[in-house]
């Protein structure tokens, strides 16, 4: 089995908050990615290279999903057990009158998976590794 590493830059701590000269100091860790996989390259390693069986998943995933963000679009977090919430995140259109919103006003600008404690507890094995300097 390969060793679990997250890879990770460390970023300037920005505080803008702070006057100059009394800014803290540091870095933060950021994640970064070694190289992304699609959901039929998961797939297929988890069916040991059979592609129609991965391409069977792959339609059960697809549907899991579509039914995930048409309840999101009704107004619903959606827990996945064992692993996290999906949520949207929403804003206001650019040019909105903030003091009179309407409805139309509002758009969701992005979906966030927050994990819960048991998702966080799957991970904690993980370990972090430095792959770029600054």
């Amino acid at each position: 089995m390969m060793p679990m590493g997250i890879n990770v830059t460390l970023v300037p701590i920005w505080d803008m908050i702070n006057e100059p000269g009394r800014k803290k100091k540091g870095f933060i860790p950021a994640s970064c990615s070694k190289d992304t996989l699609n959901t039929m390259d998961i797939l297929t390693e988890m069916e040991n290279g059979n592609v129609s069986t991965a391409i069977r998943d792959k339609a059960v995933i697809d549907g899991f999903m579509y039914r995930v963000f048409e309840a999101i679009k009704d107004g619903h977090l959606v827990k996945v057990d064992g692993f996290g919430v999906f949520k949207p995140i929403v804003s206001f259109k650019k040019g909105t009158d903030r003091t009179a919103p309407k409805n139309c006003d509002i758009e969701c600008v992005r979906v966030e998976f927050i994990m819960t404690l048991s998702g966080r507890e799957k991970l904690k094995d993980a370990k972090c590794v430095i792959t770029k300097g600054l």
